[in-house]
Parts: C-alpha cells; structure tokens; sequence
C-alpha cells in the first residue's frame, strides 16, 4: 500500500500547484512503490507459501521506527530485503554510491539497510528469536548499472533475482506453524502512525474536478458505464472513478464527514449525487437518517 504521503500527494497533484521539489519527491515515492509491487510479484511467483512474507512493514523499537520492504520468514533462517528502483549508471566507491549522471552521491542503500538491521534484531531479541538474519538490498531497475563494486556486497541485480530466489525456496525449510507464530509476534511491533505531508493546502484553493491520474486532463461521464479524459480520451468505469474521488477526499480531509454533499462539491459536481450514493451503499456503512446521513469505512 502507498503511504499515506505518497496518497496525498496524488491527490493534490491535479488539484494544487506542486513545486518543482515536491513533484520530484512524488516521482521518487511512485518509482519506489513500483519497484517494491514489482519485486513484490517475484517473491510471491517464486518463494509464495514456502515462507511467511510481510511486505512494507513499518516497525517500531523503543520510539525508533524502521521501514522494511520486504521480510522473508522460513523455518530456519530470516531474510530482510530492502528494494530500490534505480535506473541510469551508479558507481561505487569507498562504500558510497554516486551517480555518474549528475555526478553526486546519494545515500548508501547498505548503511540503510544495516541501521535497519540493527533495530529488528533488537525486536527479534524481544520475541525470543534464535533464527539468523540475512540482509540484501535488491536493485529491481531494469537499466540499472553499478560500476566498481566489490565481491561480497550484499546485493542483488535484477538479472539474479530469479535464480537467489528458486535457491531461497530450495535451500531453506519451509516454514511451519512456529514461523507463523514468530511472524505474528514481529508483527505485533507494527507501527501504525503515518507521517502526513508537511505542506498546507485548504479545501476551499483546491482545484473542484475530476482528473486522469495519467495526465491531469478533465474527465466527464461519456455514457452510463464509463468516464473519458480529455486529453488522452483514456476510459475508466464509473464505479472505479467514484471510488478514487471517496479516497482522495479521506486522505486529504480525514476530519471531513463523509456525505454525497461534501463529495458533490469536492469534484465539483461531475459525479451525480445518485452514483455516489449508488457506490457509498455498496461500499461503506452508512450512518444516521435524513439530513445527518453519513458513511463509514465497513
């Protein structure tokens, strides 16, 4: 799942001006949250009920919170992934990671990925748990290249990843009812609290429409099933719009009251009031009579 700044940046993105600094950080979430599905999708082909996987688990040990991509759980060992979607030509040196284009350095996936280490192996020591912890960072971009880097990086290129994983599967017990049991003592350790972007923005400077999420045009009701954008004339159904337009509105205004009013205005008007009701009886519980209607998640 996005995070929660991620979500709202989405949704502000057609509807506010963005700086050129955000716009750029919400490039870099969506490239990772790319990178993480993708990789996502290897480990479930390719490990799937083999092992006990959590996936974006964000953990917290004593006040510290950690992120994890991906952890791999077997019977006798653990596995801590940490993906990046990098794309172009890197170099390392002196166990920094530069990149060549803009000739910078950027931080080291490796030291991130060993601070991370560090914390779950104390949480591990708080569940009791024996088992080893192998750490690797996994670069998941098709036209990544790094250059200079020693034998014995705990890394994985793309062109790898299929054989460390069938190795993974073959090599490993396969986890039992004590993985689960393990598993679901880490997972008491979740963290729930999202951090919430540290811009202001107002319902009432906000753009009041409907927008393609590909290219920003204005979409309109072309027939009874579906909405068309005007710039790419791409189609999507009416439900899947409405829908978006109701998560957009709860992750930007959380204290809102969901009701066909507060909607109705928010997309400025595009969507009727009887498909928003049409998708909020099927999807949510409503609340209330008359006037004080409003709907809940389910």
């Amino acid at each position: 799942m996005k995070s929660l700044v991620h979500r709202q940046l989405d949704a502000l993105k057609w509807r506010m001006d963005l700086t050129n600094e955000q716009l750029y950080y919400l490039e870099n979430l969506t490239r990772g949250y790319s990178g993480e599905e993708e990789f996502k999708g290897f480990l479930m082909n390719l490990v799937g009920e083999s092992a006990c996987i959590l996936t974006d688990f964000t953990f917290s040990v004593d006040g510290v919170v950690r992120q994890i991509d991906a952890l791999v759980v077997f019977r006798n060992a653990i596995f801590i992934f940490e993906v990046k979607n990098y794309h172009g030509d890197y170099l390392f040196r002196d166990g920094d990671f530069y990149n060549t284009k803009f000739t910078s350095k950027v931080r080291s996936p490796l030291e991130q990925l060993d601070n991370t280490v560090i914390l779950f192996n104390r949480l591990t020591q708080k569940v009791g748990n024996t088992l080893p912890i192998k750490s690797y960072v996994v670069f998941i971009g098709k036209d990544f290249h790094l250059y200079e880097s020693p034998r014995g990086l705990n890394i994985i290129m793309r062109g790898q990843l299929k054989k460390f994983l069938n190795e993974l599967r073959l090599k490993y017990q396969h986890a039992d009812q004590g993985t689960k049991k393990l598993v679901e003592s880490i997972y008491q350790f979740r963290h729930l609290e999202e951090r919430r972007l540290d811009i202001n923005y107002y319902y009432e400077s906000l753009k009041k429409s409907l927008f393609c999420s590909d290219d920003g045009g204005e979409i309109i009701l072309n027939n009874r099933t579906y909405y068309e954008c005007q710039k790419c004339n791409g189609k999507t159904p009416i439900e899947a719009v409405v829908l978006q337009a109701i998560k957009d509105f709860q992750t930007l205004f959380p204290e809102m009251k969901i009701t066909i009013s507060n909607l109705y205005n928010f997309t400025g008007e595009k969507i009727s009031r009887y498909h928003y009701r049409k998708v909020l009886n099927s999807h949510y519980q409503r609340v209330g009579n008359g006037r004080g209607v409003q709907y809940i998640e389910k």
